[in-house]
């Protein structure tokens, strides 16, 4: 992880990328329970990452989640109960409100409020992670060229808002605790930095692979497009 300062000289840190199909198997190894989830995921009752009708969804699970064969691929194929869990099991929370606490949407590209954009935009500074005007071909976006999500880290360019940090612009968008309510599958939930298909437009924050696009998607959706990381609060 990364150590990221917020105001009254304290810390949060976040994780260097997005969590890996290795790293999620090994959480499926241990056998989580589903019982011990917050009420508005009751719901959900596996962690497997699972196969989710749509276009641009996982039509074919197993070949976007393959822990065996691309260990280093971002864990896709998740909803948000799942990345919510996974966090937690390791001590850690799906990153949220700087202070602890889920963020509210309106909070998004607010770097006192939310932890997800204090860490890409370097504390509000940067549009982009790794500044204020759009790299071609830093990120695994649009035009970066890729099929799909690939290896974290592997798009070396793809560093910051601070150092140490990757794919916080495209690759997979990520999930983030700041949700339009607590009541269920349906509630909507941030997703954030765009994935392998956004591109460089400022107007349309569903296909914008900015620190500053708030796009989001139900907390039920399981998608090739959607992975996460984690955050912790305190060093």
């Amino acid at each position: 992880m990364i150590e990221i300062p917020y105001p009254a000289g304290n810390l949060f840190c976040i994780d260097r990328t997005e969590v890996t199909a290795q790293q999620y198997a090994a959480f499926l190894a241990t056998n989580p329970p589903t019982n011990m989830q917050p009420a508005f995921c009751s719901w959900n009752q596996a962690f497997q990452p699972q196969s989710s009708p749509g276009v641009d969804e996982c039509e074919n699970v197993s070949v976007e989640y393959d822990p065996t064969n691309d260990p280093l691929a971002p864990a896709v194929c998740v909803d948000w109960c799942d990345a919510f869990a996974y966090c937690r099991s390791l001590g850690k929370r799906l990153c949220g409100a700087v202070g602890g606490g889920s963020v509210a949407i309106a909070s998004g590209a607010d770097a006192t409020k939310d932890q997800w954009y204090a860490a890409c935009s370097a504390g509000g500074m940067y549009t982009y992670p790794y500044g204020s005007t759009f790299m071609t071909k830093a990120c695994n976006t649009l035009d970066f060229g890729a099929p799909g999500p690939i290896d974290v880290a592997l798009a070396v360019r793809c560093i910051g808002g601070y150092n140490g940090i990757y794919d916080m612009s495209g690759n997979v968008a990520e999930w983030e605790d700041g949700c339009n309510a607590a009541s269920g599958a349906s509630d909507t939930c941030l997703v954030r930095g765009g994935f392998f298909n956004s591109y460089e437009n400022m107007s349309n924050p569903n296909a914008s692979p900015t620190c500053t696009a708030v796009p989001r998607s139900a907390r039920s959706r399981r998608s090739r497009q959607v992975g996460f990381r984690c955050c912790y609060d305190g060093r």
